[in-house]
């Protein structure tokens, strides 16, 4: 048994051990490959998805191009639009290969241009022209009848000034689709991956059966649920799971599915079960192996184990059979230490001890065995004793039951006479005791009370016992007792039967009131008054209470400001309150019993007839009954006025009536109008204003309202704003979107209205500057539920003043144009001196040498001035550049430099070391060269200039300081002012300005979110500081934008112009760009060189090659930066990529723009890794 117990054990737990490592690989192995599966769907799903909005794209752009619409465009050439469209159908067909034919459609459906022969043809039914007429239509994969090729079709409306005018449709081949789905890395051996229609039929090919597409139709699980699927979730992302199922081969495969609800597609990838779970069997094999080696190792280590126990045990056996037989003197003792060799000699212990108990025992049982005897002779002798008592017993209980016998015959015989009387005594005190009547019996002499039962005791509230002390004349008020005794001396005479409303006093003081009835009786042979109380009370105070009710309801009627009237079911008025008579002008007497319509117009009345008489007999409610409805009315003197009515139903005394409650709603009515008209009023206002108001919930979730003014500013229509409140955010230019946050959370956590500016990017892509103003709104208990915001377009305003302040630059080098002009005449006559000085000793070498020398040195003065003043003159550029006050400064002094010797001007200068600011350097230039020009106009011949400049680390300080003519005090406020001008003051009419520098200088800084403060004296002086926060820059002046290493660049961008700018500033910063217009192009790059980022054009017009591009960096070069950039938002469909990216640039590009990420990402990369890819 110990063997094969060992035996079983082995195989019991390799069995168990099995199960649960196979459940266990098959639930990890299935769920990895359900993962992977899922992974390659979605990845395949996302990638056709791609190619689909691609082409939705490319159909659409060439709907709306010159050449289609012209082809359409009735008021165009006929014979010069189709040769047009037939150029630009070639031309396209040539640049997508993907597309196998183009045709365009007029509005009757007739093909007027095609890529192939079948113009004329009409297509006025099929569902190509039919569906597209509103908006873009997809048809379904399908064999081309002029190409032979499995093809989808695009059509999509061509508008002519906002008209449809006709159908531009686009076959598309479907062979990227085949190829995306040819690519089955994942999928082992035995996987596949396609995608079938709506309708089950597969349409890319197939890995095992040949020529499938649009012939083999599928319906497996998978698919069922895959349709299913559709039709719950539609477009909306939920979780796949895979299952195991049979495919359309019959075999058992493990898949999952992705739809593309877009096409009411199915996208299925599968993986046959064998292959899934490979592993699974190789495992189960292992095991079962080793199962084996155990169990032969187990049976040789069980064998000797078990031999080894059992000897002992055998021969402990035979010896306990040798003293089964009797042979106590048997040893079978050994010397072994281990628990058997202690029990076998425990046994031989126990045979000598047995041997020597059972001698003990043969002794004692002689022993036993004499007190027996002798104890049973004791008994003999006591039994016959016993059975003479018996005897004696048995003769007593015979007489006894004999005289028992007797008294029980007469026992029964005064029971039954005890039980008929108890019976009767019983029935009537029931009756009594029961009875729901109060029941009084009085002694008519002694009138005292002899009598009562339980319920005259609850009524009175005395016990029994304490109303048998009491008389007639207790239980009544004083004031009432001769009329009681009245009534019960007229029932006694039989005058009357039942005496009622008898006022009864309780124990308590208070009263009740009772219906009593008497009759006399006999009683133990006195005469006495049986009484019967009835209890009214309650019914005396409902009566009492309905009474007051009636009143209250009257009172209330007779004091409602509302008309009331009710109607019974003879259709008469039953009440006509006094608001009722004040309302119509009739009295209360003259309407009770009159029909209701003698208030209604004529044209109410049979109408109202009718209604009464069907609600009264059918008693179905109306629909007018239990609501509230506006209606005219007529007073008595026949006036028409609009009443508010309100009908309810109701039953009194069985009888059913409807009361209208009326109100006069005339001054209600005007001001309803009057509301109608100020809302109409305000509609027109808001529709009209070219200010754009709007306003949304506090969290920016919800858009409640947007006026038409928004579509003139961003080209996008109010309800795309109110459809998707994020769209307000989104349009804003991605480097104000920071500032427009900032706005946002000053307004909710300090509650105040904001000011500010912002630039946004139009539908078209270009960008707006509008003036925004955002206010909160409050609910009831004072919290923001709301955000009112209104915003202007102030482009061309922005426009007007760049022109104005650009203006103002070209009079600032007008005033010094003489001075420049006289400088740069000095510096080339020195340069015309040496040179000829030169000339004429050309074998002097040091003379000619020191001559050059000095040429050159003037060159260089000359072209330092002229730098300066083409830096000052050039256009704005944005604020947001790093700018080096410091610089500034050393320019403008050189471009007033000859106008101060000119003028006899001394200029101090001091100037500390100062960090760099973000803002516009030559928009900074004007302020400064306006402030110093003024102060060059203030102080005239021999004065005095100082500037100077420092930082207290958050700001950056530039003062001014003259010692001129100064201003006046009440002039100091108006100097900002745009057109006014003090320099008449200072010199003659040459000096006198435009009054636009300071007034442009001040919006400038303000824009710089800085200050300008002025401090001026008369004839002591001014002094001009200007403040300006140092921003993010925060790095001194010399610090530039540093890379510790080369590196290259692979640059895709379609705008040429922005390509150059773009490959300039990575020239700039150390790197080496390689540019490629086409992800084609680029493609090859990345395969034959390294590189150290991409920067790729998100507004590239071929999306689906970039997506193409940007798969093969991830897939190949997984560690190499990609960087998009873009000119506005990305569009939705390539977020997700959006997402994936390194960084993004938007354009125009800057220095500090590409820069800063280029930067950060260095720095990034520098703290992780240092290897190139």
């Amino acid at each position: 048994r110990i063997y094969l117990m060992f035996l079983l054990f082995i195989l019991v737990g390799g069995v168990i051990t099995l199960m649960i490592a196979r459940t266990f690989s098959v639930s990890i192995i299935k769920d990895e490959i359900s993962r992977r599966l899922v992974s390659t769907t979605q990845s395949r799903a996302h990638h056709v998805r791609t190619v689909l909005r691609e082409r939705e794209e490319i159909t659409k752009t060439l709907a709306s191009g010159n050449p289609f619409r012209d082809a359409v465009d009735p008021e165009k050439d006929y014979t010069r639009r189709l040769k047009q469209v037939n150029r630009r159908i070639e031309s396209v067909i040539q640049s997508y290969e993907e597309i196998s034919r183009i045709r365009v459609l007029d509005t009757d459906g007739i093909v007027i241009a095609s890529s192939h022969a079948d113009v004329g043809f009409d297509e006025s039914s099929h569902e190509i022209f039919q569906k597209a007429k509103d908006s873009l239509y997809i048809r379904d994969v399908h064999i081309s009848r002029f190409t032979g090729n499995e093809v989808m079709s695009y059509s999509a409306p061509i508008l002519v000034k906002g008209k449809f005018s006709g159908v531009v449709v686009i076959n598309f081949n479907v062979k990227e689709l085949f190829e995306i789905m040819a690519d089955r890395t994942g999928l082992g051996k035995t996987g596949e991956i396609y995608i079938i229609n709506k309708s089950g039929y597969v349409i890319t090919p197939s890995r095992f059966i040949d020529d499938a597409v649009l012939k083999y139709k599928v319906n497996t699980e998978n698919v069922e649920h895959c349709f299913e699927d559709i039709g719950q979730f539609g477009k909306h992302e939920h979780e796949h799971k895979a299952m195991l199922f049979k495919n359309y081969l019959g075999r058992d495969v493990l898949g999952v599915h992705a739809h593309i609800p877009e096409m009411g597609w199915c996208l299925l990838a599968e993986i046959s079960k064998e292959e899934a779970f490979a592993p699974v069997n190789k495992l189960t094999h292992s095991i079962l192996l080793t199962i084996v080696v155990l169990l032969v190792v187990g049976a040789i280590f069980s064998s000797f184990v078990s031999k080894k126990i059992t000897q002992p045990i055998v021969k402990l056996h035979h010896g306990t059979e040798e003293i089964e037989r009797g042979n106590l003197d048997y040893k079978v003792g050994t010397k072994e230490k281990d628990e058997i060799g202690q029990l076998s000699r425990s046994f031989d212990n126990m045979a000598a001890k047995l041997k020597k108990s059972m001698e003990e025992l043969k002794t004692r049982n002689i022993s036993l065995e004499e007190k027996v005897r002798e104890r049973t002779i004791q008994l003999e002798q006591r039994v016959k004793e016993i059975e003479r008592q018996k005897t004696e017993i048995a003769s007593i209980a015979q007489e006894f039951e004999k005289a028992n016998k007797d008294l029980k015959t007469e026992i029964a015989e005064r029971k039954l006479v005890e039980k008929a009387l108890r019976e009767s005594e019983e029935r009537y005190k029931a009756l009594f005791d029961c009875s729901a009547e109060g029941i009084l019996v009085a002694d008519i002499d002694s009138k005292k009370f002899k009598y009562a039962n339980p319920a005259i005791c609850r009524m009175l509230g005395y016990t029994e016992e304490a109303l048998k002390q009491l008389g007639v004349s207790d239980i009544y008020p004083q004031e009432s007792l001769e009329h009681v005794i009245s009534e019960f001396e007229a029932q006694a005479k039989g005058e009357k039967t039942l005496a009622v409303n008898i006022p009864c006093l309780r124990k308590d003081g208070t009263l009740i009131y009772a219906n009593i009835s008497t009759t006399k009786v006999i009683i133990n042979g006195r005469e006495c008054d049986v009484g019967f109380f009835t209890d009214i009370t309650k019914q005396k105070q409902a009566e009492e209470k309905l009474r007051e009710s009636e009143i209250r309801f009257q009172t209330i009627i007779n004091a409602s400001k509302d008309a009331i009237i009710t109607i019974g079911e003879d259709g008469r008025i039953s009440i006509f309150n006094p608001a009722a008579e004040n309302l119509f002008g009739w009295s209360e007497k003259e309407m009770l019993g009159q029909p209701l319509d003698r208030i209604m117009p004529e044209e109410y009345r049979q109408h109202h007839d009718e209604y009464v008489r069907g609600y009264f007999t059918s008693g179905e409610p109306h629909g007018a009954m239990g609501k509230t409805v506006e209606l005219p009315a007529v007073k008595r003197d026949g006036t028409q006025f609009p009443i508010e009515l309100s009908l309810s139903d109701g039953h009194f005394a069985d009888k059913q009536f409807v009361m209208a409650v009326i109100r006069d709603i005339t001054s209600r009515k005007r001001s309803e109008k009057a509301l109608r008209e100020s809302e109409e009023k305000f509609r027109r206002v808001i529709e009209t204003s070219p200010v754009a108001i709007w306003s949304q919930s506090s969290d920016q979730t919800k858009t409640y309202f947007m006026s038409p003014a928004i579509e003139n500013i961003t080209g996008y229509a109010p309800d795309e704003f109110i459809e998707n409140p994020k769209m307000l955010h989104d349009i804003i230019q991605p480097d104000d979107k920071e500032k427009y946050i900032q706005h946002l959370t000053k307004l909710l956590d300090n509650l105040e209205a904001q000011a500010f500016e912002l630039q946004v990017v139009n539908k078209n892509y270009s960008v707006r500057v509008i003036s925004v103003f955002l206010s909160p709104g409050y609910d009831d208990r004072g919290d923001i539920v709301r955000i009112d915001g209104v915003a202007m377009d102030i482009t061309d305003k922005k426009v007007l003043e760049n022109q104005i302040a650009q203006s103002e630059k070209m009079a600032a080098i007008g005033v010094l144009a003489a001075g420049v002009a006289h400088e740069f005449n000095n510096l080339l006559g020195g340069i015309m001196g040496n040179l000829s000085f030169a000339q004429n000793f050309p074998n002097n070498i040091e003379t000619c040498m020191k001559s050059i020398n000095e040429s050159m040195k003037a060159t260089e003065q000359a072209s330092e001035l002229i730098q300066s003043l083409l830096s000052y003159s050039r256009r704005e550029d944005e604020i947001g550049t790093e700018v080096r006050v410091l610089e500034i400064l050393d320019d403008i002094i050189r471009l007033v430099g000859e106008e101060l010797k000119i003028k006899g001007i001394k200029l101090d200068r001091e100037f500390q070391k100062v960090p760099e600011i973000k803002g516009s350097p030559s928009q900074l230039q004007q302020v400064f060269l306006n402030i110093l020009i003024n102060a060059i106009h203030a102080v005239g011949e021999d004065g005095v200039i100082s500037i100077k400049a420092w930082s207290d680390g958050k700001k950056v300080f530039i003062k001014f300081s003259d010692n001129g003519v100064g201003i006046e005090e009440e002039n100091i406020n108006k100097i900002f002012d745009p057109f006014y001008s003090t320099k008449g003051v200072w010199g003659d009419n040459t000096d006198k300005g435009t009054g636009l520098g300071l007034s442009v200088s001040y919006n400038i800084i303000k824009a710089h979110h800085g200050d300008i403060m002025v401090e001026s004296k008369p004839g002591i002086g001014t002094k001009v500081t200007v403040v300006i926060p140092i921003g993010t820059a925060g790095k001194s002046e010399g610090e530039g934008p540093k890379f510790v290493n080369e590196f290259n660049a692979l640059v895709v961008e379609f705008d040429q112009k922005q390509a150059e700018i773009l490959t300039d500033i990575i020239r700039k910063l150390g790197g080496r760009p390689v540019l490629c217009n086409w992800c084609d192009e680029a493609i090859k790059k990345a395969n034959q060189l390294d590189f150290d980022y991409t920067i790729l054009d998100a507004n590239h017009p071929a999306m689906a090659g970039l997506i193409r591009f940007i798969d093969f960096i991830k897939s190949k070069k997984p560690s190499l930066p990609v960087i998009l950039t873009s000119r506005g938002p990305i569009k939705y469909q390539y977020r997700e990529y959006a997402k994936m990216a390194s960084g993004i640039i938007s354009k125009p590009f800057t220095f500090d723009k590409v820069a800063d990420v280029l930067m950060k990402l260095q720095q990034y990369h520098k703290e992780t890794s240092t290897d190139k890819v």
